[in-house]
């Protein structure tokens, strides 16, 4: 039950987190004042954004809505339209809002132990898609990398021996010396290998009547690195596991199986045991109901029904026991683009031959909702010619010695806009190396909800680090340099793409 006394302390939580942010904004104005103008204004977003005291705008939470309102602000400053209200003389933040609503199931409790060795959650293993309760008292079925393909018949496990039970499989692929990995390497190469990935296999088992899955980290047992999945890895000088929770579309089912995840260490538990030890696992979910928020805005152009839409998400994972993931590179270095390029625009005195939109996603870390929502409900029977999206633009991948390399990912059949690409880049003093590469099949990032419509695309991305998706992604390891020169390359670009 909710009581006055709560909402009261709620409110004076959210007043706290917000007089505080505002003194984070007055600190920004003494920030590094040798920086050019717009690596300051980039400075600036990427450092309001990423501030712990956003507490890492996971969606949901208070620090989303703040982040959700300074951007809002940002359009009004620079003169854009609400989408919404494109009418009004002085919109108000909240007209920026393209609101929808989420159901989100938490892991409340939960215990898992194999013959008599307990594992500790969050340190050991880690719960994803669980949607329910559960409580199983089971001997599990090991099947190795559950790799069964009917086009060559070959199979790692009947799928008889999985109806109803708990299933033990190995992430990542056997190689060449492995059980089956002669057969792999013919598999792979002859077929789309993604078909094999982890989520799909996973897919599979629970339609083969599987009720739980328990997954080996890929790189178990030759050394200990990072545990489990590259988006779930919460390390940063320490062992603890990212906990994620499910967010459902209101009507939208859900019917995975849950799975768990085991760090290095909790497989090392596990093997200390007999695969057929007896297991006992069972968990407790919560669940409630969060409101989200996309923020969009608009340039009129001179042919109204032709679009547009220059996005970024500016989501991210939110806090957890070890510490804030702050989310500098991912994705307030995407915001910062679009906040410059949706100035520039307005502010250049000339109007675009066509709508420009500008949009700021949330959920993309938890599954492209705030995107897929918003083009749920495009008009297609108006012309998008183009979404342009940034996703980690201020750091460089470890391979990037010389920290110029831009990945740009289009359709194949948009051979025009790679030509663009290359064009703009050959015009530039300090040019890139570009890794131009083709995003069918692919669903990394938001643009993959536009792809879904046949709507062409340019995604632009900097690079993999080390400190992907750890708290250590923050902003004094931002390349500032870079992401100013990406926001003046996509500038250059996009203004090649309004001259057709």
């Amino acid at each position: 039950m909710i009581t006055g006394e709560s909402i009261t302390k709620s409110h004076v939580d959210y007043m706290t987190l917000i007089k505080k942010v505002w003194v984070i904004l007055l600190l920004l104005f003494f920030h590094n004042s040798a920086l050019s103008q717009q690596k300051k204004e980039i400075s600036g977003i990427i450092q309001y954004l990423s501030s712990p005291l956003l507490e890492g705008r996971e969606i949901g939470t208070h620090g989303s809505k703040i982040a959700a309102e300074y951007i809002a602000s940002q359009f009004i400053q620079s003169g854009l339209k609400p989408i919404k209200k494109s009418n009004v003389e002085s919109p108000s933040i909240s007209d920026y809002f393209q609101n929808f609503n989420l159901k989100r199931y938490r892991v409340k409790d939960c215990s898992l132990s194999v013959s008599d060795t307990q594992l500790t959650h969050g340190t050991d293993f880690i719960i994803e898609n669980a949607v329910r309760n559960i409580t199983i008292k089971d001997r599990p079925v090991w099947v190795g990398y559950g790799i069964n393909d009917s086009a060559t018949l070959i199979r790692s496990y009947n799928p008889i021996d999985v109806v109803g039970k708990v299933v033990i499989i190995k992430d990542g692929f056997p190689n060449i010396s492995e059980s089956w990995g002669k057969e792999w390497s013919i598999i792979s190469q002859n077929k789309d290998s993604s078909y094999f990935e982890l989520d799909n296999r996973a897919i599979r088992l629970a339609q083969e009547g599987a009720t739980l899955l328990i997954v080996i980290p890929k790189d178990y047992p030759e050394s200990f690195v990072s545990p489990v999945k590259p988006n779930m890895v919460g390390t940063c000088n320490n062992t603890e596991l990212y906990q994620d929770a499910i967010f459902l579309k209101k009507g939208e089912s859900h019917n995975e199986i849950p799975v768990v995840y085991l760090s290095m260490h909790g497989a090392d538990k596990f093997y200390s045991t007999r695969h057929d030890s007896l297991l006992r696992v069972s968990f407790i979910i919560e669940q409630d109901s969060i409101q989200a928020y996309n923020v969009v805005s608009c340039l009129p152009g001179q042919d109204t029904n032709a679009t547009v839409i220059i996005g970024a998400h500016y989501d991210h994972l939110g806090s957890r026991s070890e510490g804030i993931y702050t989310g500098a590179d991912d994705n307030a270095s995407g915001i910062a683009g679009l906040l410059i390029l949706a100035r520039h625009f307005a502010n250049s005195g000339v109007t675009p031959e066509f709508n420009l939109v500008f949009a700021a996603w949330t959920g993309e870390e938890k599954g492209l909702l705030g995107s897929e929502h918003y083009a749920s409900k495009l008009d297609t029977s108006k012309r998008i010619k183009l979404y342009l999206n940034m996703d980690m633009i201020s750091r460089s991948a470890p391979e990037d010695i010389r920290l110029n390399i831009i990945s740009i990912g289009t359709r194949k059949i948009d051979e025009g806009l790679r030509i663009k690409a290359s064009e703009v880049n050959k015009d530039l003093n300090d040019y890139f190396q570009l890794d131009l590469w083709e995003v069918d099949g692919y669903h990394g990032s938001d643009y993959a909800s536009f792809t879904s419509l046949n709507i062409p695309v340019a995604t632009f991305f900097s690079g993999f680090h080390n400190d992907y998706h750890t708290p250590c992604d923050n902003f004094q390891r931002i390349d500032i340099h870079k992401a100013d020169q990406i926001i003046n390359f996509i500038s250059k670009f996009l203004e090649t793409v309004l001259l057709n």
